[in-house]
């Protein structure tokens, strides 16, 4: 590829060297700001890499015909002209009105302009969140928090809480714990009691899927005191829901209901259809685990309030609940079914942490099947999403093979 780049004239090299910083497809106008000179000239040099087989130029969009020849291009340029290179795509998309803030996010950090990733990063980080593009919402709040001295208190302590929601969200669970702990300390040193007592349920969660029940007991409790003071009934709901969720993980099975059946009441009456999903998920695990009748038509009551709500990761708890006890129960074909749906959601949608602990179901149940080949490789899916995450809560899961009594970070 670069002997090929190397035949053309330096003109037209320098043209290439500028287009390949772009990860994408080049509208005409970014190209007429960043390829200088006249017109004719762009053109002569646009069709000199065109007839090489390089560029594919339409009227609207110009292109690499492949990706390995961008990456070849960019990977030979100098560290200093790369810089140099990505500040001025940097400067046309600030300046031009609409541009992608990833997309500026991305040569602001190529660049090293520090003022430009203190200026957009947030924004990036939060539409990756919203679009359900987790990996790239961590990436971006990570680049941020960098630079996290450059933020006042309050902002610094937003940006900490949404990074550990995302971090938790693909399964990088010391890093969600990192991040989680130093929300809540930001938090509590500027006495924000409904910020911190919605951070505090948060770390709950998160210590519980680090697998240190201790520390989500604790920080679950301080939620529910913290919030009750506070006078939201959508955030107390959730705290007294995380309640419910650590007794019913517990077998406590009647307490579990008892928090759960409170926090739903709240939740309906705030009108939050994910939080009442959230409620009704441990209820019915709980019933279920009482030998209630009612407990499977509780969890589908869940599952289908969540994903009527959009509200992927309880979905996604719903769907988990619902394969772990047919599992069992040994009723194979139910809780394929199941199981099948929800590792299509939980990958389409990105949450890795909770598809991690999916592998260990679809392992479960080709193993109570006497599919020995495809539990194996079932299982070693999911040791090998486990062991980057170092989640210890699920890692425990995986080992353990009596299904009461034990510690289930899928609930």
């Amino acid at each position: 590829m670069l002997a090929r780049v190397r035949s053309l004239d330096s003109a037209t090299q320098d043209v290439l060297e500028q287009l390949a910083v772009v990860p994408s497809a080049l509208e005409r106008w970014l190209v007429d700001i960043l390829v200088p000179g006249t017109g004719p000239e762009v053109a002569t040099a646009l069709a000199a890499a065109e007839e090489r087989g390089l560029l594919s130029v339409s009227t609207r969009r110009i292109a690499f015909r492949h990706e390995l020849t961008r990456r070849a291009i960019a990977g030979s340029v100098p560290a200093a002209r790369l810089l140099a290179l990505n500040q001025r795509v940097l400067d046309a998309l600030i300046e031009h009105d609409g541009s992608d803030v990833a997309r500026i996010v991305h040569h602001a950090a190529q660049a090293g302009d520090e003022d430009a990733i203190i200026r957009y990063g947030p924004a990036a980080g939060r539409d990756a969140a919203r679009a359900g593009a987790h990996r790239e919402a961590v990436a971006h709040f990570g680049l941020v928090l960098e630079h996290e001295g450059r933020f006042a208190p309050g902002e610094r302590a937003d940006l900490m809480a949404r990074y550990a929601i995302e971090c938790y969200t693909i399964g990088a669970i010391d890093k969600a714990v990192k991040a989680g702990r130093r929300a809540v300390e930001e938090n509590r040193s500027l006495g924000d009691l409904r910020q911190l007592g919605a951070c505090l349920r948060w770390l709950s969660r998160i210590w519980w899927m680090a697998g240190d029940r201790t520390a989500a007991e604790r920080a679950g409790r301080e939620a529910i005191s913290v919030l009750e003071r506070v006078g939201d009934s959508r955030l107390l709901a959730l705290a007294l829901s995380n309640e419910s969720q650590l007794c019913m993980a517990a077998c406590r099975f009647a307490e579990s209901i008892a928090y759960g059946e409170r926090a739903a009441a709240l939740a309906r009456e705030a009108g939050d259809a994910a939080v009442t999903a959230h409620a009704l998920t441990n209820i019915g695990v709980s019933r279920w685990g009482l030998g209630d009748p009612a407990g499977q038509p509780t969890l589908d009551e869940a599952l289908r309030v969540a994903l009527e709500a959009g509200d992927v990761e309880d979905a996604c708890r719903a769907y988990v609940n619902l394969v772990r006890n047919l599992l069992d129960w040994c009723r194979l074909e139910e809780a394929e079914r199941y199981l099948t749906a929800a590792m299509k959601l939980a990958e389409e949608t990105e949450f890795f942490g909770i598809l991690s602990y999916m592998q260990v179901m679809r392992a479960r149940l080709e193993f109570a099947r006497g599919s020995w080949d495809e539990a194996v490789r079932a299982a070693e899916a999911a040791v090998d999403a486990f062991l980057p995450a170092r989640c210890p809560a699920l890692i425990r899961a995986r080992a353990r093979c009596t299904p009461r009594g034990v510690d289930h970070p899928g609930a």
